[in-house]
């Protein structure tokens, strides 16, 4: 749980480093920074699926297809 709280406010602070820094730069490399700050904002997002089931597997939640 507290793994996901951290990847939260990391994911917030990156929106805001970049909202603060699209201010700030021309636009050529504020068209720069989004696109890192996207993709590190995606990996983050991977990370709380990847924590989630981490979390999943610790409590004994296993998948089960069941038909009918």
């Amino acid at each position: 749980m507290r793994s996901h709280v951290v990847l939260a406010c990391t994911l917030v602070a990156l929106g805001v480093a970049n909202a603060i820094v699209a201010a700030l730069l021309s636009p050529d490399w504020k068209a720069r920074t989004e696109n890192v700050t996207e993709w590190w904002g995606a990996l983050i997002f991977v990370l709380c699926f990847f924590t989630l089931a981490a979390m999943w597997a610790r409590c004994g939640l296993r998948p089960r297809l069941q038909s009918g």
